[in-house]
């Protein structure tokens, strides 16, 4: 025995294992019967040797016969695990492409599985969004796979005086909905609506098509509390038709940004962050040489961003009320056809004494964007109205900016309403007793929705209403049933990218609450011989598991060729034989409003996304609340 061994050893009884052990208190001794009481007379009595008998033993009784709750591994896999696969040791992290959709864009994801459990997500290397790169709420969107408050199980209404919850299953579901899927057949889905949030996935799409074709006279809602219509609406107002529109820093000289925090919060901030640094590093990382000038940034906006924070001065910073971005734009591009700028249409000229920046810092901003024809651009923020993103559009057109420093795509469903218009058609029909079914994939409704709609009053009076969630929320507390969602990390499907590139949605463990994606739910409502989501997305996309094209999309996380080619819009000038510029017109309103003097009874108010949870989706997420 060592000396320090014997400095510690206690009248020959033990090694002592905490202060409260060293004094052997009376209140020591009844903890250890109250937390061990089997095991108390060996704890303190026994030896090491003894104590750890009797632990190996309790670990030896918990392999055979306990933790039945563990997380296993999946049941269902594309091979059968009755050999282990070449390389592939317990312990050791495996890497699985997969995707995430977010705010109507898609992310490639790069998941971190181990003894498969995901524990961690970055970004594909090989995606042209993310390229190894993804946001704070990417990589905290594995802690939902494990969140305890999660549904649990498909839960339906009783018939009961209180009409409370009581637990059900698919299988109960399914057997209903076939009954029901009958009287849906003879109506031609006459009374029947689904409520869904904006989505990229192709499958979801295909799925929507099929569902419309199969029931006619149905109606189909989309409603995000958050989404980018202004943009839509803006390029309509510009282009004569909506378009997808995606700044690439990269090879702009000068930003101008309208109220857009471009690094937090966006969609595409992991691209814009990116490209913007990449025009900030003194030297290419890559090649070591000599990097390109470095970019100029100017920010207008409503309150303290990341984006203003990195301004390049106090001067490229101007502080205005969210309503007085359209004057300050509207000084600009007055300032700009000043020195020599040709406009399509002349710009409504701002009132004397209305001015909202520094007629030096405009005459600058101007002359800056001048120099830099073809390589500057001017980024607008979704809050702001449709108007000043057309007007945006039509600078960026004159200044050379399009096809350069910003690209345009096809929006893929241009004639779909507002989300606002959408939301405000459905809380009507069902106020006139025009909706006697009702899906809700995903969403909450109950909460999210404008309050004088009162939707969640007006769902109450729906005969039937099913909604697919994560949670037992607002909505699913008022629905006649509730369904569990699968997370993204435990269910097959696919998204699309802003270029229209498709990636592959692939899980990484099977549903630990046995919740189903949204195309799954679709294929029961369709009553569609294709029920998983594997079949379902190799369908959508046209490709057989057999095929290399398959192995080898799984293996990068994305479907080559997918992408859509950029569009080269054109400012839409004649309509029905007369030039209009609805802009214009839209613009010289905003500049009367903008006009009027705040006061109490002319309050602004303003709603932006949070940075952490969003639009409160993740508002479960502990990783994310404990962000600054």
């Amino acid at each position: 025995m060592s000396q320090i061994e014997k400095n510690v050893k206690l009248d020959g009884k033990s090694y002592w294992r905490s202060l409260d052990d060293l004094a052997d208190t009376p209140e020591f001794r009844q903890m250890l019967h109250r937390e061990f009481p089997s095991m108390a007379g060996e704890w303190l009595d026994g030896s090491r040797r003894t104590f750890l008998k009797i632990m190996g033993a309790s670990l030896a009784l918990a392999g055979l016969g306990g933790c039945k709750s563990w997380p296993r591994m999946p049941k269902d896999t594309l091979a059968p695990y009755a050999h282990r696969p070449a390389n592939r040791d317990p312990g050791v992290p495996v890497y699985y492409t997969t995707g995430m959709d977010f705010g109507g864009i898609g992310q490639g994801m790069l998941a971190t599985s181990v003894d498969g459990r995901p524990i961690e997500v970055n970004g594909n290397p090989g995606h042209p969004l993310n390229r190894g790169s993804t946001d704070f709420i990417g990589q905290a969107s594995v802690l939902n796979v494990y969140d305890p408050d999660r549904s649990r199980g498909v839960l339906m209404r009783s018939g009961g005086a209180d009409g409370s919850m009581v637990d059900s299953s698919w299988e109960a579901f399914d057997a209903f909905w076939k009954k029901h899927a009958g009287y849906l057949h003879a109506t031609k889905g006459r009374h029947f609506a689904v409520l869904a949030g904006e989505c990229s996935s192709p499958s979801v799409h295909d799925m929507r098509q099929r569902l419309l074709q199969m029931y006619p006279e149905a109606s189909w809602y989309e409603w995000e509390p958050i989404s980018r219509d202004n943009v839509r609406l803006g390029t309509a107002m510009a282009f004569g038709q909506s378009y997808r529109v995606v700044p690439n820093l990269q090879n702009a000289d000068v930003v101008l940004s309208l109220d857009l925090d471009l690094f937090v919060g966006d969609p595409l901030s992991i691209k814009l962050a990116r490209d913007f640094v990449a025009r900030r590093r003194i030297t290419n990382p890559e090649t070591g040489a000599m990097a390109q000038s470095m970019n100029r940034l100017y920010v207008v906006e409503s309150q303290f961003t990341k984006t203003g924070a990195q301004a390049e001065n106090v001067r490229h910073r101007i502080p205005v009320a969210a309503r007085d971005v359209a004057v300050v734009a509207c000084e600009l591009a007055a300032e700009l056809a000043h020195q020599g700028l040709s406009l399509p249409a002349p710009v409504p000229a701002v009132p004397t004494g209305m001015t909202k920046a520094d007629p030096e810092v405009i005459r600058a901003l101007a002359a800056d964007l001048l120099a830099h024809k073809g390589r500057s651009i001017i980024v607008v923020g979704c809050q702001q109205p449709p108007e000043v993103h057309a007007l945006a559009a039509v600078l960026n057109d004159a200044l050379g900016n399009n096809g350069r420093t910003v690209t345009y795509y096809d929006e893929p469903t241009p004639q779909r309403p507002t989300h606002v218009a959408a939301i405000e058609s459905l809380t009507k029909a069902i106020g006139q007793h025009e909706v006697s079914t009702l899906l809700i994939l995903s969403g909450n409704p109950a909460y999210d929705t404008p309050v004088d709609l009162n939707f969640a009053a007006l769902l109450k009076k729906v005969p039937l209403s099913v909604r697919l969630g994560n949670y037992v929320d607002e909505t699913s507390q008022l629905c006649t049933w509730h369904l569990p969602e699968a997370h993204y990390l435990e269910n097959w499907g696919d998204v699309r990218t802003f270029d229209g590139t498709v990636s592959l949605v692939q899980p990484m463990i099977a549903p630990i609450f046995g919740g189903k994606s949204i195309i799954e739910v679709l294929a029961i409502v369709m009553q569609d011989s294709i029920r998983g989501g594997y079949e379902i997305v190799q369908r959508t996309l046209g490709i057989k598991a057999s095929e290399w094209r398959w192995k080898k999309s799984l293996f990068d996380g994305y479907v080559e060729k997918t992408a859509w080619s950029p569009a080269a819009p054109r400012l839409a000038i004649e309509v029905g034989g007369l030039l209009m510029y609805p802009w214009t017109s839209g613009l010289s309103k905003l500049l009367a409003q903008a006009g009027t003097p705040l006061s109490l009874e002319n309050l602004e108010l303003v709603y932006i996304p949070d940075s952490k949870v969003y639009d409160g989706r993740f508002a479960n997420n502990g990783w994310l609340q404990e962000l600054p």
